[in-house]
Order: structure tokens, then sequence, then C-alpha cells
């Protein structure tokens, strides 16, 4: 084998690596989003239910507010 398709081996395997690589780094991100949504969620629900539980209401909360 000639050193010229030695590398263009080697280039193809580093491409094949770099695509899953790519893919794998875009399936995260997604991931990332929608847990990152999921908590987001899951707070709200939480401090809602909390608020709801302990009888609280928005303008118990307004002298928390900062002043503009």
């Amino acid at each position: 084998m000639t050193k010229e398709l030695q590398l263009k081996g080697e280039i193809r395997i580093l491409t094949g690596q770099l695509s899953a690589s790519y893919g794998n780094i875009k399936r995260l991100v997604e991931e990332n989003k929608r847990l990152t949504e999921e908590i987001r969620d899951l707070k709200f629900t939480t401090a809602q239910e909390y608020m709801e539980d302990q009888e609280i209401t928005v303008s118990d909360l307004e002298h928390l507010r900062d002043p503009q």
C-alpha cells in the first residue's frame, strides 16, 4: 500500500469519527434543551403548588419586588 492510499484511508476513518462525534454532540444539545425545559416547567409547577398550598398570593409578594 502506498503512503497516499494509507493517508486516504486514515482521512476516511477520521472523517467518520468526526461525523459520529458531531452527531453525538447534536443529540446531546437537543437532550439538554429538552431537560432544561422540563426543569423550568417543574420549578414553575413546584413553586405554583407551594404558593397554593401555603395560600400565598401574588399580592403577598409584591413587597419583594425591586423598586425601579
